[in-house]
């Protein structure tokens, strides 16, 4: 898949080009419709798929500053599942304020028709766009018709009774309920980061810990969960702990709203099973299985280890063993 950050690298137009159109922020279930939609569209007419979106969240712009909207996926990571579902090409437009007040028409015009050539263009049903987010999809669907090229709109999904969305899927995961945004996003939600020095207190408990530093801009649902952790091409077991270890510290609980105002952000931790080797700045991802209690302050440190047994002995009956990654592995598909 060729990838293109920002219009000025584009360097050449995709005539005639089916074109998905939007945030894809997480590349949730109902994102992967408007994606496959375009793929298929895009071999039916034998054009090229292109996935346009945009960074940052357009949302983090528009909105206070003050109220950070945090990441489901990063651009690597939304990079690596559009990859995966097929499409040829992607375009990451750089969204900043000026891009913010341009007019609907003037963006489509401009961008989507002149600069990328598009004849057919696929969205979601809630699609918005252009200054104060007037553009609607009916608008789009009538500056097709001006402009020359075809619009398909792809319909709401729901999964039982809910909605799939990114907004509902970011409620979820800062609520922890990890097992109901994984259904939304059709995947294990995964944060990747780099193994850094820790104090050392999960190898005094025979439970030595990778601590890993994550990016400021992605989720990090408070809790403790069994996850997989991809180490070196392979999936391992384990168990991570999101939040600020109450037990050795007096930092009060974690919580999204402290996180925004206050910059207070929780320690990721993994002990993964049966890995003796060095991890120290190596590269992990974790995959979110299943959540297995919120954080607690114990009040010794043998109560905290027997619940980390505990903690370790579930996670092994849930989880299948380690072995060699598969394709759907690597995005945490299910």
């Amino acid at each position: 898949m060729e990838v293109i950050k920002g219009l000025s690298k584009l360097r050449r137009k995709f005539k005639n080009s089916v074109v998905a159109l939007g945030t894809f922020d997480g590349v949730h279930c109902g994102h992967q419709q408007v994606i496959r939609a375009t793929k298929d569209l895009a071999r039916k007419y034998g054009k090229t798929s292109i996935v346009v979106t945009f960074q940052p969240l357009p949302r983090a712009i528009i909105r206070d500053r003050r109220a950070k909207v945090k990441l489901i996926t990063t651009l690597k990571q939304k990079e690596e599942i559009i990859r995966n579902l097929g499409i040829e090409a992607m375009l990451v437009i750089h969204f900043n304020r000026r891009l913010a007040e341009v007019e609907p028409e003037e963006f489509i015009r401009k961008v989507i028709y002149q600069k990328i050539g598009a004849g057919r263009v696929v969205v979601g049903p809630g699609f918005r766009f252009g200054k104060d987010r007037l553009g609607s999809v009916a608008l789009l669907k009538r500056l097709g018709n001006k402009y020359g090229f075809k619009v398909n709109t792809v319909g709401e999904l729901r999964i039982g009774s809910m909605k799939v969305s990114s907004s509902k899927i970011r409620q979820l995961l800062w609520q922890g309920k990890i097992e109901t945004a994984n259904r939304l996003l059709g995947r294990y939600y995964a944060i990747s980061g780099t193994v850094k020095k820790g104090s050392g207190r999960g190898k005094e408990l025979s439970f030595p810990t990778a601590n890993l530093d994550i990016s400021r801009d992605v989720i990090l649902p408070q809790g403790v969960y069994a996850v997989q952790v991809r180490v070196e091409g392979k999936k391992c077991m384990g168990v991570a702990n999101i939040g600020t270890r109450p037990t050795f510290s007096m930092e009060p609980q974690y919580s999204s709203r402290k996180v925004d105002r206050k910059h207070v952000r929780p320690v990721v931790e993994v002990y993964i099973f049966n890995f003796k080797r060095s991890l120290y700045r190596r590269k992990l991802e974790v995959f979110f299985i299943k959540r297995i209690r919120k954080e607690m302050r114990f009040p010794t440190a043998e109560k905290l280890i027997n619940r980390i047994k505990k903690d370790v002995q579930f996670t092994r009956k849930l989880l299948p063993v380690s072995g060699s990654l598969t394709k759907a592995d690597k995005n945490g598909i299910i």
